[in-house]
């Protein structure tokens, strides 16, 4: 109290407190401790814990004491936190960094212009001259060598001067003899399109219409076409041509919808799939596309850099061999080497960039300079430095070939006729090969019949015709990952025209291609004595992996021991086999170190010793990377074929994916540095955060279109300024294909995604480079990674956490922690807890450390906010001001989809919280909608208007927090944010992690619209930002993203808008469902979502904060697992009250499952189930469940084949329901007979009951109606019948339509009884209902009657019934009124003296029947029209003895 009292703020309070006496007690201890800057506020914690546990004896006062303390607690803190702020800032000013080591001064003459041999195709990326424009040129290098004829859009006369950037992917081995040429005739043939595709492209730019964008769609078919019929370029024609024809199907659509910006967007990509169809566009992809084995043919002189039995050195081209391939060098003075002829290939040599004595230096300065950037990583929550090596130690790599990967296929069943009877047998994935971007499957005996998918099915199809329409076989598919589908059925055709022809015998299942090749290593070791089997164990102990290497000159059994491969066996022989087997190993690979051994393993070591080797035949299998065994088998097959040049059959890369924080950024740092300690090893470990990539290919998009690959502009753009000498050895390490390439993060590439991924698949990987690629798995597009080697981080188990903690914590301390991760932490999404990702588990520790296990978190979220906050109470700069701004400018970097924040995006987001008004007129200026990086570059240039809204609106507190945030940034004393770069000042997260979180609790709090992102085509981007935010308690971030969506009201209509990254887009809508107190109706009809998307939606629809009332999934494609998933949240939801789920082909299991929710559900009242195929057992189901429903109201069950049995089943349930009021059962054919009549009485006698299919029950009986227009509402007999009951007695309906129905002569039957009574109906329409001679009898019969009042009958059929009569869901034709039916009406003509109107046209009415109708005629003195038209049987004398029959009388219409 004393303390209380000593702070004058507080002891003014205090003294108003009533006199008494009260005494505080407490077992805490009151000596005095020293508390670090960064546990203030955690100290501040223990001390308010400590006193609301303590003892006292004034209850009264309790409450008032505690809350008078932690003021004064919170209020101490703070002043110590900024005073010590402030010192750290002053204390860091004053520090000066360690200076780097300064970069070696090294010979580096200017590189020399790239020297090729005339006639050489070259593909110009970099160039300039006569006709120069922007975009890739195709041209031969012409008799000087220095310059190039350019081939396409030039011809002949545009020469092009080239430099040594041009740097293209070139043919290294043409496919065939003549390749060459053949290919630079066609890429001139191709000059003929440029023209045609140049006003493409111009008309590409005003599409206002649908019919203008399907004309764009039809010329580029036209101009594909015409490209692919130059065979070496006919692949990229047909893809070209493919990408265009996709994205305006999927344009096409939105012209309708009226969502502009939508649309927008989806022209924009029409547009550059168009700009891929211009013939320059078309002849790059197809040299990019042509693979990195070939020769190219230098000029004498061309300085070059090659390997040799003795390593690399200089050497300059003397002469070329007749073929090409082989050239003559001379090595330079000083190399050692005598002049040689050596066939050059890529991975061999390189055009000289530096000397070899300067490539060498640099390549030593930049080890320990790159080891000084990798050896340690930040702990960001403390802020430890710590070691990489020492870190993930836990984390294993599993995986190889994709589990479900299928490595062959096999067809089999049935003999085919013609073409089709080649394809049988089996098939092997081919790596690398992609049709129309994706995978494709290889005969193994016939190499030119192929299966491929087109995403819309799987054909077998000739090699010459890959990606086109031309095919033999065909099974209709779009959901499938492989043919192995035993539910549906190949069609086959004989080619030459013939039909297609159903084979259900044909089946295609999954198989496995036999062992390849190898070795085993048999005898003795000479030095020693000991036999190798015991070696190959001894030599092991205590390593991480074995391994066998096969070299370009040797053979050789190695070892990785602490992280260098070491040879402990060799033989030197000439020329090897394309394939070596693994002779021994660990079951896979396990972590970093022995990742990194298999990706140095790529290129050849130099190792020592010596030993004999003998045949035999070794018993490994390379189908598939599962283990060390099978991993290094491949691994040797694809080395050994690079260092000889020989073809290969697939890229050297790798693909390694793992969720957010897993440890794949720390992962890399562990491989840079096991790279650099192996001494043997010529690769230079390269590795480029995609972020950066990023932001550097939209700063200066030229500068990539004009380089070899996107790495090497990268290089440039880094080092070529300021370390132009180390940019030049980073070249020519890549050229040389002695780099060691690593992209951390592709799925940081934001808006560059698509464009990145794709230029690592078509450019990076077949240059031949060894490439190891990081990402999230979200949004990964798994057909085009389909030749990559795929891995991925393995979740940390139970024993992992708990020896991570011990070292950590130490033991005792870990024991108590373990208790919380396993009672508290929750679980992910996969069922794992959470701390078995890495940063999660550091996250918990470090949080444990700070607060001293008081207070710790319950959720994610929590944990995330707790965490955040020590990170800035370790800043000293804890205010809510700054949170707020923080969480606002990783906002506005996640709606950019960039990591990098500019110093703009500190005012935007500034300006965004006190001026938004401002800041939305800024962007509005732009112009631009939809496209998110085009929108970024927009706000760049108006960087200075952002800044002077800044000084004009914010307020002076706003404007010191900026100042506090730059400031603090750049000394590294805020530790959420890290410095990139001082000048521009560029900052980031220290984890993405983070920025997803804040850009959360921004969504939840601010709730700003996304700019420049469409709504609902949300990308991967923001996957585990709206993970984070469906954790986030009550329903703020569901609200939070129907602001930024722009959604006001409370219903949402999605149809057909859903688009971006699915899995995203479900997180999206599941959260909105789940949290948004105010949504109330969502229509997600025709988005093609599946029973995955169901699975997705479901658990939303279960959580007691949705609101959703009405959901409508109509037409789409979730099946009954999808179905069961919906319904199972039925059981426990509580407030929707109308489900739309018709045409989703639910079938019977789907069926089944509703009516179980039915039986327990009490709310929904509405259930539309239209075209399902539910069929009898599931429409009894169904019908049981209504037994006991006692809600559901309307019940749509139309189109779902049911039949007698189901009807029945209904009629009872409706003999028991008392609560049921519109049902529809229309268009099931099937309900005939007995089961039409019981359903119909049922219908008639439920109290309840107010519609049926239609049918207006409630308002007939009523009265109400006057006239009825029923038409095409796919009534049957049922419904005739019911209808006939109704209108028999009615006194006030005078018009009767069911044209377009299905009521057959039973409900014609029916309707004829009810005419017979009826006194007032004029007009009956039963145009195409399926009539026969049978009802038109009994109509015949009513019309006798004395009460007949009809004037107007129409018993028609459907003119256009021939041509629907292929609709699955077509109803009956009038095409069975023959001669008796027409007899019976002709009597009924003679007697009736009312009817003035009859239609009998499209029946099969003969001559005998026309003949009865004209005495009829004769008689009947009222008809007026007669239409008989289009009656098949019909003859001129039928025809003829109606026309005299009538043709005395006058205003008589006839149409014959």
């Amino acid at each position: 109290m004393q303390r209380l009292t000593a702070y004058p703020a507080l002891r003014e309070r205090l003294d108003k407190l009533q006199s008494k006496v009260f005494v505080l007690s407490s077992d805490a201890d009151v000596t005095p401790i020293e508390v670090k800057e960064s546990e203030l506020e955690i100290a501040a914690d223990v001390a308010i814990e400590r006193i609301k546990k303590s003892k006292f004896t004034s209850k009264g006062d309790k409450d008032k004491v505690i809350s008078l303390y932690e003021e004064y607690a919170r209020n101490t803190v703070g002043a110590l936190t900024k005073t010590l702020g402030s010192l750290q800032m002053l204390a860091s000013h004053r520090a000066t960094a360690a200076p780097a080591e300064p970069l070696p001064q090294v010979d580096a003459p200017a590189a020399s212009p790239l020297r090729l041999a005339e006639g050489q195709p070259l593909l110009l990326l970099s160039w300039q001259g006569s006709g120069a424009g922007g975009g890739p040129r195709f041209g031969v290098v012409d008799a000087t060598g220095g310059r190039v004829a350019a081939a396409v859009t030039g011809g002949d006369d545009a020469e092009l001067a080239y430099d040594r950037c041009s740097q293209a992917v070139l043919p290294w081995r043409p496919p065939a003899a003549g390749w060459d040429a053949a290919f630079v005739s066609d890429a001139r043939a191709l000059g003929d399109l440029a023209e045609p595709a140049r006003r493409l492209a111009e008309d590409a730019r005003r599409m206002e219409s649908e019919s203008a964008l399907r004309a764009v769609g039809e010329r580029a078919r036209e101009i594909a076409d015409g490209a692919a019929r130059c065979q070496t370029i006919a692949h990229a024609a047909r893809e070209a041509g493919g990408a265009v024809r996709s994205c305006v199907e999927a344009a096409a659509p939105l012209f309708s919808k009226g969502d502009l910006k939508q649309l927008e967007a989806m022209l924009e990509n029409v547009r550059a799939a168009v700009e891929r169809l211009q013939p320059e566009a078309m002849v790059t992809a197809a040299l990019r596309s042509s693979g990195a084995s070939g020769a190219r043919r230098y000029a004498a002189g061309q300085p070059l850099t090659v390997r040799t039995a003795g390593g690399w050195r200089d050497a300059d081209v003397a002469t070329v061999g007749a073929d090409g391939l082989c050239h003559g060098l001379t090595f330079l003075e000083g190399s050692g080497e005598p002049p040689a002829t050596l066939t050059l290939h890529p991975w061999n040599h390189a055009p000289r960039e530096l000397p070899h004595a300067a490539y060498e230096a640099m390549r030593a300065w930049w080890a320990p300079w790159l080891g000084a950037q990798h050896a340690q990583i930040a702990d960001a929550l403390t802020g430890k430095r710590l070691d990489a090596l020492q870190q993930c130690v836990a984390i294993s790599v599993t995986g190889g070939a994709a589990e479900t990967q299928v490595s062959g296929l096999k067809l089999e069943g049935g003999s085919l006729t013609g073409e089709a009877a080649k394809y049988p047998g089996t098939y092997r994935l081919v790596v690398g090969k992609l049709v129309d971007g994706r995978p494709a499957y290889q005969h193994t005996s016939d190499a030119t019949c192929w299966i491929t998918f087109d995403g819309n099915g799987w054909t077998g199809q000739p090699e010459s015709s890959l990606g086109e329409k031309v095919c033999f076989l065909y099974l209709a598919d779009s959901a499938a990952a492989s043919p192995d589908v035993s539910t549906m059925t190949w069609k086959a055709t004989a080619g030459g025209g013939a039909a297609w022809v159903e084979q259900p015998q044909l089946k295609c299942t999954a198989w496995t291609p036999p062992p390849a090749p190898g070795l085993k290593l048999e005898g003795r070791v000479d030095r020693g004595g000991a036999d190798v089997g015991s070696m190959v164990r001894d030599s092991a102990k205590g390593q991480r992996r074995a391994f066998a290497i096969l070299g370009s000159r040797f053979w050789a059994r190695s070892t990785l021991f602490r992280g260098c491969i070491r040879a402990v066996l060799r033989v030197r022989r000439g020329p090897v086999p394309a394939f070596v087997g693994s002779l021994t190993g660990e079951a896979a690979i396990r972590d970093a170190h022995s990742l990194t051994a298999w990706l140095l393993a790529q290129h050849s070591v130099q190792l020592e010793g010596a030993i004999n080797v003998t045949g035999g035949a070794a018993e490994t299998q390379a189908s598939a990377i599962r283990d060390a065994h099978s991993l290094t088998a491949w691994l040797l097959a694809q080395h050994g074929a690079q260092l000889e040049g020989g073809p290969t059959e697939g890229p050297l890369a790798v693909l390694l994916t793992a969720g957010p924080a897993s440890g794949k950024t720390t992962l890399l740092s562990q491989v840079v540095m096991i790279a650099l300690q192996d001494e043997r090893t010529e690769l230079v470990p390269i590795l480029v955060k995609v972020q950066v990539l990023q932001r550097r290919l939209l700063e200066a998009p030229d500068a990539f279109a004009g380089a070899w690959n996107y790495m090497d502009a990268f290089l440039r753009l880094e080092h070529e300024a300021s370390r132009p000498a180390l940019y030049r050895m980073l070249r020519q390490a890549m050229m040389a294909r002695r780099a060691l390439l690593l992209l951390d993060g592709l799925d940081e590439a934001g808006a560059k995604r698509a464009d990145i991924e794709r230029h690592v698949v078509e450019v990076l990987a077949p240059q031949g480079h060894v490439l190891l690629c990081t990402s999230r798995p979200a949004g990964v597009d798994e057909a085009r990674f389909a030749a990559f080697r795929r891995l991925s981080l393995a979740p940390l188990s139970d024993e992992q956490q708990e020896r991570a903690l011990e070292q950590r914590l130490g033991a005792e301390r870990a024991a108590a922690l373990l208790t919380y991760v396993r009672d508290v932490m929750p679980r992910d999404d996969t069922g794992q807890k959470v701390t078995s990702n890495p940063l999660m588990l550091s996250m918990v520790a470090s949080v444990y450390e700070l607060r001293q296990g008081v207070g710790m978190p319950a959720t994610v979220a929590e944990l995330y906010a707790t965490a955040s906050d020590a990170m800035l109470a370790r800043g000293g700069v804890v205010t809510p001001e700054l949170k707020r701004l923080l969480q606002r400018i990783f906002f506005e970097a996640h709606v950019a989809q960039r990591r990098l924040i500019e110093d703009r995006q500190l005012d935007e987001a500034a300006l965004g919280l006190e001026a938004p008004e401002a800041l939305a007129k800024i962007r509005a200026s732009s112009g631009l909608v939809g496209e998110t990086a085009a929108l970024q570059r927009a706000m760049d240039a108006r960087a200075p208007a952002v800044r002077a809204a800044c000084e004009a609106h914010l307020s002076e507190a706003m404007c010191e927090v900026l100042r506090t945030v730059r400031e603090r940034v750049l000394v590294d004393a805020l530790p959420l944010l890290s410095l990139w770069q001082s000048e521009p000042l560029q900052l980031q997260s220290s984890h993405l992690s983070f920025q997803e979180y804040f850009a959360a609790i921004a969504l939840c709090d601010e709730g700003t619209e996304l700019s420049g992102t469409p709504p609902w085509q949300w990308p991967a981007w923001w996957a585990n930002t709206v993970k984070l935010g469906a954790e986030i308690p009550g329903d703020r971030f569901g609200r939070g993203l129907l602001r930024a969506a722009g959604v006001t009201g409370d219903t949402l209509d999605l149809s057909r808008k859903l688009g971006g990254d699915r899995p995203t887009v479900l997180r999206v809508l599941a959260a909105v469902v789940a949290n948004s107190g105010e949504l109330r109706a969502l229509n997600l009809s025709q988005n093609e979502l599946d029973a995955e998307d169901a699975r997705a939606l479901a658990p939303a629809l279960m959580k007691t904060t949705a609101f959703l009332t009405k959901l409508d999934l109509d037409d789409n494609k979730i099946g009954p697992e999808g179905a069961i998933a919906i319904v199972e949240a039925l059981k426990v939801n509580a407030v929707l009250t109308v489900l739309w789920l018709s045409d989703n082909n639910i079938g019977v299991d789907g069926a089944k499952a509703i009516a179980e929710a039915l039986k327990v559900n009490a709310v929904l009242t509405e259930l539309h189930l239209y075209r399902n195929n539910i069929g009898d057992d599931g429409s009894k189901a169904i019908a049981e469940a209504l037994k006991v429903n006692a809600v559901v109201t309307t019940l749509n069950l139309g189109v779902n084949n049911i039949g007698v049995g189901g009807a029945k089943a209904i009629a009872e349930a409706l003999k028991v329901n008392a609560v049921m009021k519109n049902l529809s059962v229309g268009y099931n054919s099937n309900i005939v007979g007995e089961a039409a009549q019981q359903l119909a009485a049922a219908a008639l006698g439920s109290l309840s009951l107010e519609v049926l299919s239609g049918v207006p029950i409630k308002e007939l009986r009523e009265g109400k109606l006057t006239e009825l227009n029923l038409i095409s509402k796919g009534l049957g007999p049922t419904e005739g019948i019911v209808l006939a009951e109704l209108i028999k007695f009615s006194a006030v309906v005078t018009t009767l339509s069911l044209s377009g129905n299905n009521i057959g002569d039973e409900g014609a039957i029916a309707i004829a009884e009810a005419l017979k009574v009826n006194e007032v109906l004029t007009t009956l329409n039963l145009r195409n209902n399926s009539i026969g001679d049978e009802g038109a009898k009994t109509i015949a019969d009513a019309l006798k009657s004395g009460t007949a009042v009809l004037t107007s009958l129409d018993l028609a059929g459907d003119p256009y019934s021939m041509d629907l009569a292929c609709d699955p869901y077509s109803i009956g034709f009038n095409i069975n009124i023959g001669d008796e039916g027409a007899k019976a009406i002709a009597e009924a003509l003679k007697v009736n003296a009312v009817l003035t109107e009859l239609e009998l046209f499209n029946n099969s009415i003969g001559d005998g029947g026309a003949k009865a109708i004209a005495e009829a005629l004769k008689v009947n003195a009222v008809l007026t029209k007669l239409d008989i038209r289009i009656n098949h049987n019909m003859g001129d004398a039928g025809k003829e003895a109606v026309r005299d029959a009538v043709k005395d009388q006058s205003g008589f219409v006839l149409l014959l």
